[in-house]
C-alpha cells in the first residue's frame, strides 16, 4: 500500500515526458540563418553555459569510465581476479555509472545544441551525436 504514492508520481512523470513536445529538423537551434528570429538567438544565449557545462562534463566523465575500464582489465589480467570476483563486480558497476553519466551529459550536450528534446533513441541512431561538442 506504501507503494501507490510513489508508483502514481512515476506514472505522471513518464506520462508528461511522453507528451513532451520535439520541433521539426528545420527548427532546430543548430540551423543558423536568415530564418531566425531574436527569440532564437535568445535561447541559443540561454543554452550556451549548459552546452560548455555538460561538454565539460561528459568528456570528464568519459575520460573516468575509461580509467576504470583499464583498471578493470588490469584486474582481470594481470591480477588474475576472477570475472565474478567482489571486486571485478564493484569495477563493473563503477563503470556502468560512469558510463551512464557520460551518457546522460551527452545527451543533455545534444539537446541543448539541437533545441529539441528528441528521444534517447535518435540521439544514438548517429553516433556522432555521442561525442559532446
Amino acid at each position: 500500500m506504501a507503494l501507490r504514492p510513489a508508483y502514481r508520481t512515476a506514472k505522471g512523470g513518464l506520462l508528461g515526458v511522453y507528451d513532451a513536445p520535439t520541433l521539426a529538423v528545420d527548427d532546430t537551434l543548430e540551423v543558423r540563418g536568415q530564418g531566425q528570429t531574436g527569440e532564437d538567438q535568445n535561447a541559443i544565449q540561454r543554452l550556451t553555459p549548459v552546452r560548455a557545462r555538460s561538454r565539460t562534463l561528459g568528456r570528464l566523465f568519459a575520460t573516468l569510465f575509461l580509467f576504470d575500464l583499464a583498471c578493470w582489465c588490469w584486474l582481470v589480467i594481470v591480477d588474475g581476479v576472477g570475472i565474478f570476483a567482489p571486486a571485478s563486480i564493484m569495477r563493473v558497476a563503477i563503470g556502468v555509472v560512469l558510463g551512464g553519466q557520460f551518457l546522460v551529459f551527452a545527451l543533455t550536450n545534444w539537446q541543448a545544441r539541437t533545441g529539441r528534446s528528441g528521444s534517447f533513441s535518435t540521439f544514438l541512431s548517429d553516433g556522432g551525436n555521442v561525442w559532446p561538442r
